[in-house]
């Protein structure tokens, strides 16, 4: 059974759809991260498993406290997580770039 570790914080990503190739693309400027998808259910999966990713890789490496400490993001307890199975749950807000003039926001 995994580990689900609820990260206090919030990531922001902005997502638009390419006029040029008919994709959605997504972007979390604050870390650097780029995903794209033939679907918006596509899209939200693969921003989601990204930032899994990422934080699974800072985890392995020991840097996960660092990094979250540096984004104001906190981990609750003091546990011990690396080679368990760990699914994260932190708030993501995909921005959808509709035209230049207008934003909507979806929480995934």
């Amino acid at each position: 059974m995994p580990t689900i570790i609820r990260i206090n914080g919030k990531v922001a990503w902005r997502a638009f759809r390419d006029p040029h190739c008919d994709r959605w693309v997504a972007a979390c400027d604050a870390l650097g991260l780029v995903t794209d998808a033939d679907t918006w259910s596509q899209l939200q999966k693969r921003v989601t498993r990204h930032l899994s990713c990422l934080l699974d890789d800072l985890l392995q490496e020991n840097r996960l406290d660092a990094f979250l400490s540096a984004h104001g993001w906190t981990l609750p307890g003091n546990q011990d997580l690396r080679g368990k199975d760990v699914h994260y749950d932190i708030p993501i807000e995909l921005m959808i770039d509709r035209d230049q003039n207008a934003r909507s926001r979806v929480n995934i």
